[in-house]
C-alpha cells in the first residue's frame, strides 16, 4: 500500500518514490523505506538460470519447450501440433491453432464454445485416419510435416461442416443445447466424425445415432473405455455406421453387443 511495485526496478523511479515515502511518512517512512530496500535487493540479487541452446531447429526448440514447460504458460495439444507443423519460410503457412479457433466459433454458435479444444483436434485426426490420442508429435513433425499439413488442410472444411451438424443435432434433436449438458466431450468427437463422413444421413442412421448417444450416456461407456476402444469406435462410425443401411446397422449393433 505504501510503495508501487512497478517502481522497484527502475533506479530513478525508485529514488523518487523513496523520497516521497520519507517526506510523507516521517519516522514511519524510514521504517517503510528499510523494508522497501530489502525488497529491492531481493529482486536485484535474484539469480535466474539461463541455458542457451544455439543452432537448433524450430522443431527441436518446440520439443525442448514442451519438455521443460512444467509451469508458466501452458500449451494445449493443438497449439503444440500447430507449432510442430509450422516451418519458417513457408509461402502459405498452415496455422492449425488458428484454424481450430475458427472451428470453436462454429461450436460456440450452437452452445458448445466451452468444450475442450482437443475435441476439434481429435475430430480432425479422425478425418485423416490418425490416432486421435496421438502424443508422439515430435516424431511425426520431423518425418511427415508436409504430408500432414496437406491432409489436415484438405479435411478442414468437411470437419467444420461435421462439427456444425453435430452441434445442430445435439441441440435440436437430442435437446442437449450446451456443452454443460453433454455427458462426455468425446461424444462430440464421435458425432462430428459421423457427420464428417456422412453429411446427409438417413432417418434410420439418425435414429441409431440418437439411440447410441443415450445408451453411451447412461451406461457411462466413455468412463471406462480405453484409447484403443475409443479409436475403434470413431473409426467404426466413420467407416461403417455412416455408410450402411438400417438393416445392416441393426445386425451390426446386435453383433457388437
Amino acid at each position: 500500500y505504501q510503495f508501487p511495485m512497478a517502481k522497484i526496478l527502475e533506479t530513478f523511479d525508485f529514488l523518487d518514490e523513496s523520497q516521497r515515502v520519507l517526506t510523507e511518512g516521517g519516522e514511519k517512512g524510514k521504517r517503510y523505506l528499510a523494508k522497501i530496500q530489502d525488497v529491492a535487493r531481493a529482486f536485484q540479487n535474484y539469480k535466474i538460470p539461463v541455458i542457451q541452446i544455439k543452432q537448433t531447429s524450430l522443431t527441436e526448440a518446440v520439443e525442448i519447450f514442451a519438455r521443460l514447460n512444467s509451469k508458466g504458460q501452458s500449451m494445449s495439444a493443438d497449439q503444440m501440433v500447430s507449432a510442430l507443423l509450422y516451418r519458417e519460410g513457408d509461402r502459405d503457412p498452415f496455422d492449425l491453432a488458428r484454424e481450430i479457433d475458427d472451428s470453436m466459433k462454429i461450436l460456440n454458435s450452437y452452445g458448445f464454445g466451452d468444450i475442450d479444444r482437443t475435441v476439434v483436434l481429435r475430430t480432425l485426426l479422425a478425418a485423416v485416419k490418425e490416432d486421435i490420442y496421438r502424443t508422439d508429435w515430435t516424431r511425426v513433425a520431423v518425418g511427415r510435416r508436409e504430408e500432414l499439413q496437406v491432409r489436415l488442410r484438405r479435411v478442414l472444411p468437411e470437419v467444420n461442416r461435421g462439427l456444425e451438424s453435430a452441434g445442430r443435432f445435439l441441440g435440436r434433436q437430442l435437446h442437449v443445447p450446451t456443452d454443460r449438458l453433454l455427458p462426455y466431450a468425446m461424444q462430440m468427437t464421435v458425432i462430428a466424425s459421423f457427420f464428417t463422413a456422412q453429411p446427409e444421413p438417413s432417418d434410420e442412421q439418425l435414429a441409431l445415432l440418437k439411440r447410441w448417444f443415450w445408451v453411451s450416456s447412461f451406461t457411462r461407456w466413455f468412463g471406462g473405455a480405453n484409447p484403443s476402444r475409443v479409436n475403434a469406435l470413431v473409426r467404426d462410425f466413420m467407416d461403417n455406421v455412416a455408410a450402411v443401411s438400417y438393416t445392416h446397422l441393426r445386425a451390426h449393433e446386435t453383433g457388437r453387443n
